[in-house]
């Protein structure tokens, strides 16, 4: 299966540095339109066939510039939501070290971290919940191309999960393409390579 991963447009939020998580429903800038317009030209080499999106409306609102585009429907999948920062939800980093959480940031760019006591979900679930999801795509999928629409903290996850080195950025709007085959063994998935 080839496996197209769009992060959504930027958002007001975005350019202010703002955890949004799953409890924010920031619609797209202008900004964040356009961009995901130039990534279309990306997303046309290699003709998904299917299209899914986190039901946060950002990358909602993404997924249905592609829809369009490529004449797909839209089918929301929950495992694609953000991670969940809880109470942290609209802060900026300075903002939660200024909290005396100033250790937060290292933790969640290196994949230890754990926003359960402020509500949140840890770096198990959100794995857990891509597992899930790949795991479905890989039996409902098998043959197809497969866009994705979702968050920077997911795609970072989904390269940790198939144990590919991790991209410079997960900007506003990026593409990443990944070929993946199913097969039997400790790893559920075989990374047939990264496009």
């Amino acid at each position: 299966m080839k496996l197209i991963v769009i992060r959504h447009g930027r958002t007001k939020h975005n350019v202010q540095g703002r955890l949004q998580g799953q409890r924010s429903n920031e619609p797209l800038s202008l900004e964040g339109i356009d961009e995901v317009r130039v990534a279309l030209e990306k997303i046309s080499e290699h003709q998904p066939s299917v299209l899914y999106s986190s039901p946060l409306k950002r990358a909602r609102e993404t997924a249905n510039i592609i829809a369009k585009e490529f004449g797909l429907s839209v089918a929301e999948r929950n495992e694609l939501m953000e991670r969940d920062f809880g109470s942290l939800t609209g802060l900026t980093w300075d903002e939660i070290a200024n909290m005396g959480h100033a250790k937060l940031r290292e933790l969640d760019k290196s994949f230890a971290y754990d926003y359960r006591r402020f509500g949140g979900e840890n770096v198990d679930n959100v794995r857990s919940r891509i597992k899930k999801l790949l795991k479905d795509f890989s039996v409902i999928h098998t043959d197809e191309t497969i866009a994705c629409v979702t968050h920077g903290g997911i795609i970072r996850i989904l390269y940790d999960v198939l144990e590919v080195e991790q991209p410079e950025t997960t900007a506003n709007a990026s593409v990443h393409v990944f070929e993946i085959e199913n097969f039997h063994s400790k790893n559920p998935f075989n990374l047939i390579k990264k496009i």
